[in-house]
This record gives structure tokens, sequence and C-alpha cells, in this order.
């Protein structure tokens, strides 16, 4: 019982600072639909997507492998490796993050891409903050794993699109011009400030727990561990951004406004499950960690009956809301309904089918994810071209549900065989092992 009141607080808690950036995020977005146009909306959204997953991908895995291996460090007391795992962790993704940046950079300044120069400087500034998300994300990551739960997901959670909304709203109030430059301006420079104020918070947070134990690496033990994990954590947790940069290439700015529109209210559906997820990857590292399945079991059912019931309830208020929740970007959004509900459908299998890439993430089955995603990718390329192509946003949203489909139920079997653990709504009675 004391378990389920921690596991279901610590989940409420991000619950409710994820939905409180998620509102504003989306509110964000209806305002700067209203101020930009959706031509301007859908390049800056195009940037942003590319800016959230090569941040992402810029320390190697590092950030996701934070809950693997911080949290075997500390069952058993080797801080020092800690200490380690981080510099190196933090080192990576700021050396990988500046070199993606000045590539990324080089590319859209010097190569014929066909984008105008204000086009042309929405990308670079963007690439230019990737290194410091880059290693924000590192940072965040690592709290988490100790259970930092303030720390890890207050500032990009809920923090940085609040002041987002503010800084945009001052300068539309002050009657200056907003556009997609203007906005990206904006929201680098935020980002700046955060990481910098982010970094000296964290380091003195973790040298009053870790003190100063003499710094250990197990570099080759790292990689292995956190490549896979890069692959994984693309799919499982920014797959939308993955499709904006995919379908972004084959729709024009206008229309990808529209799709991305629908697809961020369709995301309201993940609220509850991922901040179950956010508190239920430590837990389950330290469990199976201790050996004991049992637990793992209990802990997930629970996890999986809390997010299917909130994904049901959330799917039910798009249905009959959906197209008003649209006109809210205006009258031009409302044919993204259709489009909107095969998305949200896609979130409520996810939910049914369970945390199983947490679980494969969190116990070192990492990589049973890396054939199943790497066919993933091809299908969610391969399908959106075809069918984006004839079908256009509502072609693209069939795409996602397809290839969603079939890595959520690849990997519950993999779950399920690995270590028989039943993590879907379909049998939520133990497994024997």
């Amino acid at each position: 019982m004391k378990e389920a009141r921690s596991f279901l607080g610590w989940s409420g808690f991000v619950f409710l600072l994820r939905m409180g950036g998620a509102v504003t995020v989306l509110l964000t977005q209806v305002l700067l639909a209203r101020w930009m146009g959706a031509y301007e909306l859908g390049v800056y959204v195009f940037a942003f997507s590319w800016l959230i997953l090569l941040s992402t991908a810029v320390g190697l895995g590092f950030p996701m492998a934070s809950m693997r291996i911080v949290g075997k460090a500390q069952h058993e007391g080797r801080l020092g490796e800690i200490r380690g795992f981080v510099r190196r962790g933090r080192g990576i993704s700021l050396a990988v993050g500046l070199v993606v940046a000045l590539l990324g950079i080089a590319v859209v300044s010097w190569l014929p891409l066909g984008l105008d120069p204000d086009r042309r400087q929405v990308f670079v500034l963007a690439f230019a903050a990737v290194p410091l998300l880059g290693v924000m994300r590192m940072h965040e990551r690592v709290a988490q794993a100790h259970g930092w739960f303030v720390l890890a997901m207050l500032p990009n959670m809920l923090l940085r699109p609040v002041l987002f909304l503010l800084l945009v709203w001052v300068v539309v109030r002050a009657g200056e011009r907003l556009d997609a430059r203007g906005a990206m301006l904006l929201h680098a420079g935020l980002i700046l400030g955060m990481a910098v104020l982010h970094f000296v918070v964290f380091a003195r947070r973790l040298a009053g727990v870790l003190g100063r134990p003499a710094v250990t690496y197990r570099d080759r033990e790292w990689f292995a561990t956190a490549m896979p994990l890069l692959i994984v954590t693309l799919f499982s947790q920014y797959f939308a951004d993955l499709d904006i940069t995919v379908v972004g290439l084959l729709l024009p700015p206008d229309q990808l406004a529209l799709y991305n529109a629908g697809y961020r209210v369709a995301l309201v559906i993940t609220f509850g499950f991922l901040a179950v997820n956010a508190v239920l990857m430590p837990r389950v590292a330290r469990l199976y960690a201790a050996g004991d399945t049992a637990a793992i079991q209990r802990v997930v059912r629970l996890a999986t009956l809390v997010t299917f019931t909130g994904a049901v309830l959330a799917m039910a208020v798009l249905v009959v809301f959906g197209r008003e929740i649209l006109a809210l970007f205006g009258s031009e959004f409302v044919p993204a309904y259709r489009s909107m509900l095969i998305l949200a459908a896609s979130q409520v299998a996810l939910a049914a089918i369970g945390p199983v890439v947490i679980l494969l993430s969190a116990t070192g089955h990492q990589r049973q994810c890396l054939r199943v995603f790497a066919w993933s990718l091809l299908a969610l390329v391969v399908s959106s071209l075809v069918l984006a192509g004839w079908f256009g946003m509502e072609g693209a949203a069939w795409a996602v549900f397809a290839v969603t489909l079939f890595w959520g139920f690849s990997l519950r079997r993999a779950v399920r065989e690995s270590m028989g653990i039943e993590s879907s709504v379909l049998n939520l009675r133990p497994v024997s092992v």
C-alpha cells in the first residue's frame, strides 16, 4: 500500500507538471498560429522538431542510459562511477552537439536547399541551440535517476514553455511583428539562459550527494548500454518530432502546421502514461537490480491500469470536442480533425500495450528493441512517402498508426519472453518466470 501511494503520488506530481507544460505549449501554438499564420508556424515547428531530435541524439544515448547505469551504481555504492558517467555524458553531449550544430549551419547556409534568407536563419538558430539543450538533457536524466523529479522535470517540462509563452506575449504586446525567425530567436535565447542556470543547480545538488570520490570510467560498458537506448528513446519518447521531420519534407508548411496542431492535441493522451513512466523507469531499474520480478509485475500492472483508463477518457474528450479545440488555432485548422483522431487512437493503443520500452530499457534488454525500431523507421519513411503523398495529412496519420501498432505489439512479446512480465491490458494477471 505504501509503495502504491508513493508511486501514485510522484506520478501525480509529474502528471501535473506535464499537463501544465503541455497546455502551455498548446496555448503558445494557438497564439503563434493566430499571430504568425499557418505558413510561418509550419516553418517554426519543422525547425524546432529538428532541434528536439538532434539535441536528443548528440548525447549518443548517455542521457537515456542514466536510469540503468546510475541506478545500478547507486545500488552497489559505486559513487565514483556516477561522477565519471556524468562527466563523460556531459562532454559527449557538448562535443557532438557542437559538431552537429556547425554541420547543420553549414548545410543550410551553403547548400542550395531552396530556403530564403529568413528561413535559413530559423534553422541556423535551431542548430545553434542543439549543444545547449543536449547538455541540459543529460543533467535532467541523471537527476531523474536520482529521484530528483523537480530538477529533472520542472525546467523543460513546464518552466521553459511558460517563459517562452510570456516572451512571445510581451513581443506581440509591444507591437512587434512575430515570424518564425523571431520565435526561434526567443526560444534559443531562453534555452541558453536555462541551460546555464540548470547546470549550476544540478552540479551543486550532485556534489552534495556524491561528495568527491575518485572518478572512475567504464566507457566500453557505458557505450554498449547507451547507443541502443538512443534509438529506443527517439522512437518511444520523441516519435512525434521524428514524424514531423519526415512529414515536413512531404507537406508544404501550411499543411504541416495543421498536421502538427492535430498531433499536439492528440498527444494530450500521453500526459498520463508519460508521467507514470517517468516515475516507473528508475523504480523498475532498482527492482530489477534487486531481482524482485514480482514487485515489477505489481507496479507495471498498476501503471498500465492508470494510464489506459486516462487514455480512454482523453480520447472521448477529443472525439466530442476535437473540432472546437482545433478551431482555437483558427478556422483553417479544423480540417485536421480526422488526422488528429487517427493519431490519438495510436496513443490509446500504446497505453493499452503498456510500458514496454521502459521495461526493456531499464532492465538492460534494450537491444531487443533495435531490430523492431530499425524496421519501424523504414516503415515510417516508406509509408509516409506513399500515404502522405496520396492522402495528405490523413495518410501521414495512418502511417503513424500502423507503425505504432507494429512496434508496440512486437515489444510486448519481447517483454513477455525476456522478463516474464505481462505489460498490457489484455492480461493483467502475474506471469510466472
